[in-house]
């Protein structure tokens, strides 16, 4: 690039700058594509591992009322 280009009110920017700046640019914009699908997986792993511990816990809720009810009509067998 040449300095006349690079000239903005007056002011020479130095084109290896510009090139860096352009380079930065042109690799976030590439990898904003990983990042964003990467998000959206991490979200959902995170959804699911949330649905999977609800899960869990409602077997186990489950499980306990079920020893409750046992425990509960074994001793109304044993009080005949």
């Amino acid at each position: 690039m040449s300095d006349d280009k690079n000239k903005t009110a007056g002011l020479v920017v130095n084109s290896q700058i510009v090139d860096a700046v352009a380079a930065t640019n042109l690799a976030v914009l590439g990898q904003s594509g990983n990042e964003a699908q990467g998000l959206a997986f991490e979200s959902m792993a995170h959804s699911l591992a949330l649905a999977m511990q609800n899960a869990q816990a409602t077997q186990f809720g489950a499980k306990q009322i079920s020893s409750t009810s046992v425990a509960k009509t074994c001793q109304a067998i044993l009080s005949l």
